[in-house]
């Protein structure tokens, strides 16, 4: 989850929460922020957990944002792993929200980002685009989409993207399409 405690008076506030993608107990492939969070167990444990830090960070003069680590079991009780004083690994997802969808994005869309290593080393950003076909659409466009987003990994066979789509489950099936490509590529 992530905070922002203004710089005024003003109540600090959740700016998203998002969900951990791994594929393995260790390798982090992504990050995904969705209206259905508010249905699981732990999401209302971890608020109010959130607020209260929030609060806390605030009467001792922190300002800006604050984004809290942790895992959850099936029940919904929450372990706090750490607590980053600073913009997360998901913010640009919440910023892209805001920016293509408005501040209510997270009513209606799903946003996430993915990392897909095993693409053949030093492939081009045409190249990549070929591979993908009609998977990447501009979000001004379309309900849902791929957008190549982090380049630098191509030399090395990896592509990082921003993807988004009107659920979760939307979500993970461009997921597993984008896999579906690669693999055939």
């Amino acid at each position: 989850m992530e905070y922002i405690v203004p710089d005024t008076d003003g109540a600090p506030y959740l700016t998203h929460a998002c969900e951990m993608l791994f594929d393995g107990p260790t390798r982090l492939m992504g990050n995904v922020t969705s209206a259905s969070l508010v249905h699981q167990a732990w999401h209302r444990h971890l608020l109010a957990g959130g607020q209260a830090i929030a609060a806390e960070l605030q009467r001792r003069w922190y300002r800006e944002y604050f984004g809290i680590d942790a895992v959850a079991r099936a029940d919904g009780e929450v372990f706090m792993l750490d607590l980053n004083a600073r913009r997360t690994g998901s913010t640009h997802l919440h910023d892209f929200g805001l920016q293509f969808f408005g501040p209510e994005y997270l009513t209606s869309w799903t946003v996430g980002n993915f990392d897909f290593p095993g693409l053949p080393e030093g492939l081009t950003v045409k190249e990549v685009v070929s591979l993908l076909g009609p998977l990447v659409r501009s979000p001004l466009h379309a309900r849902s989409g791929v957008v190549p987003c982090e380049l630098s990994g191509l030399a090395k066979g990896r592509l990082g993207t921003v993807i988004y789509a009107s659920s979760m489950a939307e979500f993970h099936h461009l997921v597993r399409q984008v896999h579906e490509r690669i693999q055939q590529g």
